[in-house]
């Protein structure tokens, strides 16, 4: 969190702070932006450690990769939720596409339903109430949802749309197969996407592959 905005918040803690402490700081990606913040609370003898297990999936997540084109994307979509047991969430790009996918699976009458940025907090805090108590299965967010978010009936991950950065991949993958449950993810890759495709192919190591366009190929290759 710390390149989000919450210095401000760490330095007034560090500031009511009395006496000897110790403070130890977690991240599941380590950015060059949050090293300089992070340094600002620690000694100067403070000791990084850093694992490349930290920055890559879990060996209890699976992953399937579906490369279609965006036409598509609503029926595979649907084809998957109906399959699909336990939590789900859906991952979108903007507030637009967060609402034309929730409005879809209403629609079609899934227990489901959306949040974004752009909703007032007690709206929001309904929603995710009702889905941590299994009131609904599915919930479709943006990447506001990528991260801290830890309800442990979530056994599925689609990413409709790909994140503008590569790291908010790991972490809305992340959101299942915690602490040493299983999980699975779904992507949906376009001819559109081959750079934000290159940017999380380190994140899909393993991952099962499937085109579903004919002839499929990124148009900036």
């Amino acid at each position: 969190m710390l390149d989000l905005g919450f210095e401000p918040q760490l330095k007034f803690i560090q500031s009511t702070l009395r006496g000897t402490w110790q403070t130890l700081m977690f991240a599941a990606s380590f950015g060059p932006k949050s090293e300089p913040i992070a340094k600002l609370f620690m000694r100067p003898e403070a000791v990084m450690i850093r694992s490349a297990a930290a920055e890559r999936p879990v060996d209890s997540l699976t992953q399937k990769v579906y490369f279609l084109s965006p036409a598509q994307k609503n029926n595979r979509l649907l084809d998957e939720v109906r399959k699909m047991k336990g939590g789900v969430i859906i991952f979108t790009d903007s507030m637009e596409s967060c609402v034309t996918i929730g409005r879809l699976l209403e629609h079609h009458k899934f227990s489901s339903d959306f949040v974004h940025g752009d909703m007032n907090p007690g709206h929001r805090n309904r929603v995710l109430r009702e889905f941590r108590q299994e009131q609904i299965q599915i919930l479709v967010t943006t990447d506001l949802l990528a991260r801290g978010l830890d309800i442990p009936h979530v056994s599925h991950i689609i990413n409709y749309e790909l994140p503008y950065k590569s790291e908010d991949f790991l972490h809305r993958i992340g959101r299942t197969a915690r602490a040493g449950r299983t999980g699975n993810a779904v992507t949906f890759i376009t001819a559109n996407d081959g750079r934000a495709y290159r940017k999380i192919k380190n994140y899909l190591a393993g991952a099962v592959e499937e085109k579903l366009a004919t002839n499929f190929k990124f148009i900036d290759e």
